[in-house]
């Protein structure tokens, strides 16, 4: 499980900024300057510490602009206040974009203004941009920071460390590879075996070997030494009173991978922490367990190697998840999460709130959009969001490829219905039916409709030939699927808004209703609610079918 602990960031701002650094122990205030953007960077080291800007003689009509960037899942929080911080003009929290905070005010009254910073109860690494009647500032909504290092690589001594190294509870003792060393102990609560030690060192190979060299991944920036060398650090200890069994930590943020043709602005090297036994589950599920975390988080250090800090949070679950699959086809547990994603389709991708542990679960979308656009679209992806930022990026780059996020959902939703995936058999769900096609009338949502990028499903149960039509939304589509059991195979038609289709050659037959609007904050999502008209098409002209034909041999019928 990802831990995204994200601070120490090293900044170099571009050149129309001013540049401050505030070691943010308590409180700092600091004049802003009229009609000039100022950046200010530094570390939150209490939960109850701020960072004030005052303005002094702003004129009526002036407009404060300020954008404020916490990395990883610092939560930022802004407001225009009076310069006794007694009333409250403007506020915002995560107006900008994941859990960024972006805000304007129009000042009302000649006078000094406060821009003030603070955080949700977190402490870490923060970015404050602020500026009067300079709209430029938001234009680092959804984009990274100018960040620089050095040309052809980096200084170590110059690098921020996040945090000390786990100190382990008995004897340390290593179990070394070529590219790693496994730090454990015998003794005490971290105290493990040698047999575990054994299939870890082995599960770590295997791991490191698909990756990099059959998959082709580019290694992450070397650790400076860190633990003894530079090669990768996994520390086996006991995880039981956290949330994880596993965690890849970055340790050092160097901006720009040397190693890589592009030029990153989050590359990190990293570390990894696996649970000392899994001792919750038994027998051979329990080095199950462990060797599929191991693959997982070893590609967490390789994403970070991209970019450890992009708001996109949910695609570092779901690509280290589906990895998995690839280094130990059968023995992982990645089904576990696919119930989900098939009992919420409503919901926009990314999404981390209140949907258990539906962000591992979209695996299944990277492996859709990888059988489509090649086994290597997936890593293409991750060097362009290193690039880049957020939800906008991962659009950006499928368009890159020749795709688009619309085509990509359509493609996963068919998927989900008809389980076309290798470990099918091992799923214990179906996607979720949102209402019933009976015959001539109308149908609507049980729930609430349906968030960006987000599908409904609807069972046709009654065969005849049927015109829907959905009035409602120009963001909503429409694809009609119908499955024959006999020749197991799907048959899809894009109708849009308006179709005919006769539902009589088919065995089963859905209608999905796709949101095409594309998001840019998981954080923000909307529901789009919907209602089909159904009636008699028997006079109306048929809607084609794609020429593509769909694999349902692992159809499981659903009403």
């Amino acid at each position: 499980m990802l831990n995204l602990i994200r601070t120490g960031i090293i900044l170099v701002v571009a050149t129309f900024m001013v540049s401050v650094s505030i070691a943010q122990d308590s409180k700092d205030t600091v004049m802003g300057l009229r009609d000039e953007v100022q950046r200010f960077s530094g570390i939150f080291h209490s939960e109850d510490a701020e960072i004030l800007v005052v303005f002094a003689n702003l004129e009526l009509g002036d407009v404060i602009y300020a954008y404020a960037a916490g990395l990883g899942f610092v939560d930022t929080y802004l407001e225009v206040l009076n310069p006794d911080l007694s009333g409250t003009f403007a506020q915002d929290d995560d107006g900008g974009g994941g859990y960024n905070s972006a805000l304007t005010y129009e000042v009302a009254a000649a006078g000094a203004y406060t821009v003030r910073l603070t955080t949700i109860d977190q402490i870490g690494n923060y970015e404050l941009t602020v500026g009067i009647n300079t709209p430029q500032v938001l234009d680092l909504v959804n984009a990274p920071p100018t960040l620089t290092v050095q040309e052809g690589g980096f200084d170590c001594d110059s690098i921020d460390r996040l945090g000390e190294r786990p100190i382990l509870s008995g004897i340390n003792r290593t179990r070394e590879g070529k590219a790693y060393v496994i730090h454990f102990t015998l003794d005490g609560v971290d105290a493990t075996s040698s047999e575990y030690i054994d299939a870890m060192a082995d599960a770590i190979q295997r791991s490191l070997d698909v990756q990099f060299n059959d998959l082709g991944w580019l290694p992450p920036p070397a650790d400076c030494g860190e633990g003894g060398d530079n090669r990768l650090d996994i520390y086996v200890v006991d995880l039981s009173d956290s949330s994880g069994i596993g965690v890849a930590i970055p340790e050092g943020v160097v901006g720009d991978n040397p190693i890589t043709e592009r030029v990153e602005f989050f590359a990190a090297y990293s570390y990894l922490m696996v649970d000392n036994d899994m001792d919750f589950v038994s027998g051979n599920l329990a080095l199950d367990l462990m060797t599929s975390t191991v693959a997982h988080e070893i590609h967490h250090n390789i994403q970070f190697g991209y970019d450890f800090n992009d708001s996109f949070f949910a695609f570092y679950e779901a690509g280290a998840t589906w990895i998995e699959t690839l280094v130990y086809p059968t023995g992982n547990t990645v089904y576990e999460y696919v119930e989900d994603v098939f009992s919420r389709p409503d919901v926009c991708i990314g999404q981390l709130n209140d949907v258990g542990l539906r962000q591992y679960g979209e695996w299944l979308m990277i492996d859709s959009f990888v059988r489509d656009l090649g086994i290597d679209s997936y890593q293409f992806i991750w060097e362009f969001i290193g690039t880049r930022q957020g939800l906008p990026a991962f659009y950006d780059a499928l368009r890159e490829l020749d795709s688009t996020p619309q085509e990509v959902m359509k493609h996963l939703a068919i998927r989900n219905l008809i389980q076309d995936y290798a470990l099918a058999k091992r799923f214990t769900s179906t996607v979720f039916i949102e209402g019933n096609v009976t015959g001539t009338g109308f149908v609507s949502p049980q729930r609430d409709g349906i968030q960006e990028l987000g599908v409904d499903y609807v069972a046709i149960t009654a065969a005849g030939q049927f015109t829907f039509d959905l009035p409602s939304n120009e963001a909503l589509t429409m694809f009609v699927v119908g499955i024959n059991t006999e020749t197991e195979r799907a048959t899809v038609y894009d109708i849009g808004q308006h179709g005919t289709v006769d539902t009589t050659p088919y065995d089963y037959a859905y209608i999905i209703v796709l949101n095409t609007t594309e998001h840019s904050d998981f954080d923000n999502c909307h529901y789009t609610d919907w209602t089909i008209t159904i009636r008699d098409g028997s006079d109306d002209t048929l809607a084609v079918a794609d020429s593509e034909r769909w694999n349902a041999s692992q159809f499981i019928p659903i009403r």
